[in-house]
């Protein structure tokens, strides 16, 4: 029986010892000698490193990422649930699906849920995406396809309602997550300096989310919930763009087309959307057909791609009341909630309530 390791839960605790624990057990017959730890990241939401290392026998990866909980007390208690999530994720789910996304060595949490440790791949030389500037259409060509393998082995698959970890989805308290809504509407569109027909329809919205949240989610599959160009790596030739998901912090159920419609109206400037996005709805499509998913029809997928945009309204919305204000922060919200109110504008959604 293999003996427990355990949570590493500041820099100081990730030793040689330590990480050849971690590698015997997932079957990397290596000892480490010596490693060398780089922060990375803003630490909004943890410490991150990325871990240079040394073996004194047999071979490794030269890096590995590791995540850790914030050094303040009170971010530790406040993102708690947000840990539990990204582990929940790795442990639980990532085995399942087929998805690009990075090894995992260790995933553990305390029974707080206060600390935690997940040591990652590095995906160096992948790039970072940039939601301000936003990407090109072979960008969110390979983000969405990448969608499939999320959503495809998990389609409708019942067992998800058992996980305890995963964020509630608005549906069961559809009254209330809009009501809160609407609130954090109110203070958003105070606080951003943003186009008439942006605020008109962001508050247009708002007036009708309750009707939002109260659609059967069906088909349902497991979502990132996060997924965008922030959380996205690009790597490859332009003609063989591929990305790789990270940041599994806001993992929930619901459907599928929100994840898509969320990346998409984001991260496409309007005029790239307006000519790409049937095309790339159709390639995402084609995507669950490989991956077995026959009977979703096309007009009910772009239905529910028009549908989806409202998720990127949400978590813009309340992403900028969580956040911490930053320079960087404001505009990317603001970009965020202007692109999505012109997709809202032009697909139509609000007619689809």
């Amino acid at each position: 029986m293999q003996q427990p390791i355990d949570i590493a839960s500041g820099i100081a605790d990730i030793t040689p010892h330590w990480l050849t624990s971690v590698f015997h057990r997932e079957g990397v017959e290596a000892k480490v000698s010596s490693i060398a730890a780089s922060a990375i990241g803003t630490g909004q939401m943890g410490s991150c490193y990325r871990l240079f290392i040394e073996y004194a026998a047999g071979a490794g990866p030269a890096t590995l990422v590791v995540k850790l909980p914030s050094d303040d007390p009170q971010r530790r208690a406040s993102d708690a649930f947000t840990y539990r999530c990204e582990v929940g994720f790795y442990r639980e789910v990532s085995p399942r699906v087929t998805l690009r996304r990075p090894r995992c060595y260790f995933a553990a949490r305390s029974d707080s849920g206060e600390e935690f440790t997940l040591l990652l791949e590095d995906l160096a030389p992948a790039r970072q995406g940039d939601q301000i500037v936003g990407c090109t259409v072979d960008q969110a060509r390979a983000a969405v396809v990448n969608l499939a393998g999320l959503h495809a082995p998990l389609w409708c698959d019942s067992s998800l309602q058992a996980l305890d970890w995963l964020v509630p989805n608005g549906s069961d308290f559809a009254e209330l997550s809009a009501t809160f809504y609407r609130d954090a509407t109110e203070k958003f569109l105070r606080r951003y300096s943003l186009s008439d027909e942006t605020t008109a329809a962001l508050k247009a919205f708002a007036a009708s989310a309750q009707r939002w949240w109260e659609r059967p989610a069906h088909p349902f599959a497991l979502l990132h919930g996060d997924y965008r160009l922030d959380n996205l790596l690009f790597g490859g030739a332009d003609a063989q763009v591929s990305a790789v998901a990270v940041d599994w912090q806001s993992c929930t159920l619901g459907n599928p087309l929100r994840d898509v419609a969320f990346m998409t109206v984001t991260g496409l400037r309007a005029d790239e959307r307006r000519g790409a996005e049937r095309d790339l709805v159709a390639a995402y499509r084609a995507a669950l057909r490989d991956e077995g998913v026959g009977d979703y029809g096309d007009n009910e997928c772009w239905e529910d791609y028009r549908l989806g945009v409202f998720h990127a309204a949400v978590v813009t919305v309340f992403g900028a009341t969580a956040a911490k204000p930053s320079d960087r922060g404001d505009r990317m919200f603001t970009t965020m909630a202007e692109r999505t109110a012109t997709a809202m504008i032009e697909l139509e959604s609000l007619s689809l309530l």
